[in-house]
């Protein structure tokens, strides 16, 4: 277990933030406008999480635990009974076997080209962590074909410079994963070079926390030189998530955010989501090292691998 809590450590130093004004998370389940592109949406696993199964041969069973122990979610928090992995991140269907997610989630810093390392050897992904029609979460019984180990990391890139404890040079995030297999039956998503304007509605899907997928909507705040800044509701397990713009289209990785996005309850030994306004210029608690509040995602049109690989004009 040790590798496991290292891994939470370094995807800690990538936390992202909060929710800003009225809580707009949604489950995702078949019910959903979304569900479609959202079938092509996973979760990193840690594979010491995933075990065969004892009562289905020929099977697998997701080792999970709610988030009032993962994360010390307090019991009154929007889905704290929700089955969660400590460890996490999102990925997306860019090709039939080719997934993106963010960098930190492939490489711990700097870059690999064409590598299986440990972050490829010791995770698979699983596109159905999510809500039934009824609301109920699978985690047992899972047919192992649906489960997706990684080939190797074709490009990982993850090179952003503290250069002090307030300033940070925001660089490149981001991972392109091959799959052992191709995932049939779901549908990649469409890559854009655009990028939309302050003020622009965005969306995302993805896992927050490590929990089932969700989907949550806000505006782009502002427009950086190497990423975008919104008022989506993410969190930690979020890294990778695609953003989405109008049409649907994958403008961005979801890569990191400030404030922290759970804070001590006062008075009680667990965590309360932290709150920010819409505008993300107050939260109830400040990032500690005075970061710029909101969600950052690195664009499309900065990943010159995917131009390469023609997934991108």
């Amino acid at each position: 277990m040790k590798k496991i809590f290292l891994f939470s450590l370094l995807f800690s130093l990538n936390a992202v933030a909060a929710v800003y004004g009225t809580d707009n998370r949604q489950l995702l389940s078949p019910s959903h406008s979304h569900y479609t592109l959202s079938r092509s949406v996973a979760v990193l696993v840690p594979n010491n999480f995933i075990e065969d199964s004892k009562t289905v041969p020929g099977t697998k069973d997701l080792v999970t635990f709610p988030l009032t122990e993962t994360q010390y979610l307090c019991p009154s928090e929007r889905f704290a009974s929700q089955p969660s992995f400590h460890v996490s991140c999102t990925g997306f269907l860019i090709a039939p076997d080719l997934l993106m997610t963010a960098g930190h989630c492939a490489v711990t810093f700097d870059e690999v080209r064409d590598e299986a390392n440990s972050y490829c050897t010791d995770f698979s992904w699983y596109f159905d962590f999510e809500a039934d029609s009824q609301g109920r979460i699978k985690t047992t019984g899972i047919p192992s074909e649906n489960i997706y180990a990684c080939e190797k990391i074709i490009h990982a890139a993850h090179t952003s410079i503290p250069v002090s404890p307030t300033v940070i040079d925001f660089k490149d995030d981001f991972a392109i994963i091959k799959l052992k297999k191709i995932v049939k039956d779901r549908i990649p998503f469409k890559l854009t070079n655009a990028r939309p304007l302050p003020g622009d509605k965005v969306t995302i899907l993805g896992h927050p926390l490590g929990a089932p997928k969700t989907i949550s909507t806000g505006h782009i705040l502002s427009n950086e030189a190497t990423y975008d800044r919104s008022n989506v509701h993410s969190f930690q397990g979020n890294s990778g998530s695609p953003m989405l713009n109008s049409k649907g289209e994958v403008f961005g990785i979801l890569v990191r955010g400030y404030p922290p996005s759970l804070i001590e309850k006062p008075g009680q030994q667990c965590n309360v989501v932290n709150r920010c306004n819409v505008a993300g210029t107050s939260c109830t608690e400040p990032d500690p090292d005075g970061q710029r509040i909101g969600e950052h995602s690195m664009p499309i049109s900065l990943i010159n691998k995917l131009k390469e690989l023609g997934l991108v004009n």
